[in-house]
């Protein structure tokens, strides 16, 4: 049956909290002032009950309960409790390192045993692939609560809810403030995706098994890199010759490929889902072995790196002697050009410029500002007018903050008719934020030339109690670019 969440608001009686966690530093744990931890509770009490906004993550909602819940009062502690606690099953079947709980008959949760067993080999099909991947930190015992140390998943119709699955946290390491257990729910037969049951529960598997792990490597790292990494692996593994999978299409559309002006690290609505192609890009430029060293930077078990995500990305590449700022700026450009950069790129919708210029010989130049937030980006297309008859230039002259701000530009030339690149490479930036670089706009055919500004800025004030990385506010926010074009002979 499922969870009479209305009741939960009625708890008035103190029981023993699920979420207490053991005597720690105060100091290593993310302090969320008591208006958030409300909304908090609010947000994960909704969210399980099906009442939230379309697409709000589960496991994202319920981890943001967790952080919050030393800012609860006793009363809402035990509300939040009530929320969390495990469901109750009939039966239970264990693998080598998933127990699958369910409940056969004819309630509404009813899992029948093929449907179980299922699930438990998708389960560990899923785990394998992840550990076979590098990523070894499985996840953490949890202290025989749900009868054994493997990790449970209950069974459970979620899907009037409006979820698939979620994971929650559950019990702190001894001794690793930021490193938690967990379970995981599962909806009880996928019934009713257009992805049909056994996919979607692939889908469901591999990214809340992600999760679980990425709770054992710091349970309260930056939300945005958490979400968008469990889509990247799950991507990974459903990769099977018919490029992404639905859901993930439609989330492009709320992360930098549809919104580049959106920051990267924002973890409001849909963004985190939709940025997993960022990962993705880490991926294809170091492999697996990339995206597994930013988790082992981000490790906040004692006396790993613990570094906040974007700090994390930075040293990884730096180890690999890619600096951020132009990695950046090429993701931005080439998401322009999606059918190259990413291995399903052909379905991907391009990022859409800002604005097209059509040049012609009474006005041969065309000039744009704007205002860009940290990690966001924005383009500009130019086109040859039919009075710029011959062979013409386009020089380019961008205008921004200091590089050390992050300033970054891209220019990428088109045959405007068959849409074949030709030309694509960095405006060098000096020091003082401001590059020049000439580039074809018309010989025997006329070109379209597409520049990207993108502001790479990563300095932040960290522990201010947001959801950016590092839990800061920006200090490259509303840099201003401005972009000049000439066609020239």
């Amino acid at each position: 049956m499922h969870r009479n969440l209305a009741a939960v608001v009625g708890v008035a009686t103190l029981t023993a909290s699920l979420l207490a966690p053991v005597s720690v530093d105060a100091a290593a744990m993310p302090s969320i002032a008591r208006p958030s931890a409300e909304r908090a509770l609010a947000t994960a009490t909704s969210v399980l009950a099906g009442e939230a906004a379309p697409q709000t993550d589960a496991t994202m909602a319920l981890l943001g309960l967790r952080a919050a819940y030393d800012d609860l009062s006793p009363h809402q502690r035990v509300q939040a409790d009530r929320v969390v606690a495990r469901p109750t099953r009939d039966d239970v079947l264990c693998g080598v390192r998933v127990c699958v709980h369910y409940t056969r008959g004819s309630t509404g949760d009813r899992t029948t045993q093929a449907w179980a067993e299922q699930t438990l080999a998708t389960m560990d099909d899923a785990r394998d692939y992840i550990v076979h991947h590098g990523f070894r930190r499985g996840q953490a015992s949890d202290l025989l609560k749900g009868g054994n140390g493997k990790l449970d998943v209950y069974t459970e119709n979620l899907r009037d809810e409006g979820h698939a699955g979620y994971c929650q946290t559950e019990t702190q390491v001894v001794g690793e403030p930021r490193l938690y257990s967990g379970f995981c729910v599962f909806d009880n037969d996928f019934e009713g995706y257009a992805e049909g049951p056994k996919r979607m529960l692939r889908i469901t598997a591999a990214h809340e098994i992600f999760h679980a792990v990425e709770f054992n490597y710091d349970t309260f790292e930056d939300p945005w890199i958490m979400e968008a990494s469990a889509n990247w692996m799950t991507d990974e593994y459903l990769v099977d010759g018919v490029g992404a999978t639905e859901p993930y299409l439609d989330s492009l559309a709320y992360g930098q490929l549809g919104k580049p002006r959106k920051s990267l690290d924002r973890a409001s609505g849909r963004s985190p889902a939709g940025n997993w192609i960022f990962i993705e890009r880490v991926s294809r430029k170091l492999s697996y072995r990339g995206v597994r060293n930013i988790w082992e930077r981000l490790d906040a078990t004692t006396g790993a790196p613990n570094a906040s995500s974007i700090k994390g990305v930075k040293q990884v590449l730096a180890a690999e002697d890619v600096a951020f700022r132009g990695f950046y700026t090429r993701f931005a450009a080439d998401n322009r050009f999606p059918h190259g950069a990413y291995h399903a790129g052909d379905s991907y919708e391009p990022t859409k410029p800002a604005k097209t210029f059509r040049l012609a010989a009474a006005e041969p130049s065309a000039r744009a500002s704007v205002t860009l937030d940290h990690l966001s980006s924005t383009s500009y297309v130019f086109t040859p007018g039919a009075s710029l008859s011959g062979s013409w230039r386009l020089r380019l002259t961008v205008n921004g903050p200091r590089r050390a701000e992050g300033t970054g530009a891209y220019v990428q030339v088109v045959k405007r008719r068959s849409g074949v690149l030709v030309d694509s490479r960095p405006i060098s930036i000096d020091k003082g934020g401001d590059g020049t670089v000439v580039a074809s706009l018309k010989d025997d055919v006329p070109y379209r030339v597409i520049v990207t500004l993108a502001n790479a800025g990563t300095q932040y004030t960290c522990a201010q109690g947001t959801t950016l990385a590092c839990q800061g506010v920006s200090k490259n926010d509303d840099n201003r670019f401005v972009l000049t074009a000439r066609a020239v002979r």
